[in-house]
């Protein structure tokens, strides 16, 4: 799945317009939104082409493609005109190594994460500035603003695809950063040197030459079931487990 990030849009009806032709141009399956989609807030200037009720047009045509948290601007008044849901504080996301805890960030942020996993991603607006931090037990990633950009940085978006998170300037489509997320989980892993996966994990057993043999010829030929019997103890056989089985190590074929 290839999926575009984005926040705080406030209403910009043109920079919507931009973001939904990047949406495009990326060829992205959905379209996560971490809040503040039609208001300005108190706080911001209005921003170019200002135009909430387009905005909500802009954003119902796709209404089946976009996912969305609430922020802090976004109250009952727009979710009776935007046709997704809208009001959730959070949503728990789950890509490929990683498991990603968004939110819009004017509560849970880097500075105050939320209860979960170590080895998570915090992914948060709010600020209107891109970061991509690593703390101790997460890393705190923020695309920025669509249209109220702060701190010097660019209109921008993310993109999340085969693994790795991009930021992208808005206006040109150019990716000024992108991080690839290994073992993100923390779990008891050692390196692939398969070159087809970055985690492999230890499956158990399979010491004895004959098992080991098994296992390899069982995996070439596609033979999944082979590998789910019981097992010895001590392992030479490792797994990489992302919803499938895709690499495993032994001692020898």
């Amino acid at each position: 799945m290839k999926l575009l990030i984005a926040s705080d849009i406030h209403g910009a009806a043109g920079y919507c317009r931009d973001l939904l032709a990047a949406w495009d141009r990326e060829g992205a399956d959905r379209l996560l939104l971490l809040g503040d989609l039609l208001y300005h807030g108190p706080r911001n200037d209005l921003p170019p082409d200002y135009a909430p009720k387009e905005v909500i047009a802009l954003l119902n045509a796709r209404k089946n493609q976009i996912f969305c948290v609430r922020g802090n601007c976004d109250g009952e008044v727009d979710q009776m005109v935007l046709e997704f849901p809208i009001m959730a504080d959070y949503a728990l996301i789950s890509l490929e190594n990683a498991d990603v805890y968004a939110t819009h960030g004017h509560h849970y942020n880097e500075k105050t994460p939320p209860p979960f996993p170590k080895g998570s991603i915090l992914l948060y607006g709010h600020t209107h500035v891109p970061v991509c931090n690593r703390h101790d037990g997460f890393v705190a990633m923020n695309p920025g603003s669509v249209s109220i950009p702060k701190e010097g940085s660019a209109h921008g978006f993310m993109v999340w695809e085969n693994g790795a998170f991009s930021w992208k300037n808005l206006e040109d489509g150019s990716t000024y950063r992108q991080e690839t997320i290994r073992n993100v989980r923390n779990l008891p892993a050692r390196a692939c040197t398969c070159g087809r996966s970055e985690v492999c994990l230890p499956l158990g057993g399979l010491a004895p030459a004959c098992d080991a043999r098994r296992a390899w010829r069982s995996l070439r030929s596609g033979n999944v079931a082979a590998l789910m019997g019981p097992v010895q103890e001590s392992a030479s056989c490792f797994l990489w487990e992302c919803g499938a089985l895709s690499c495993v190590h032994v001692a020898g074929p």
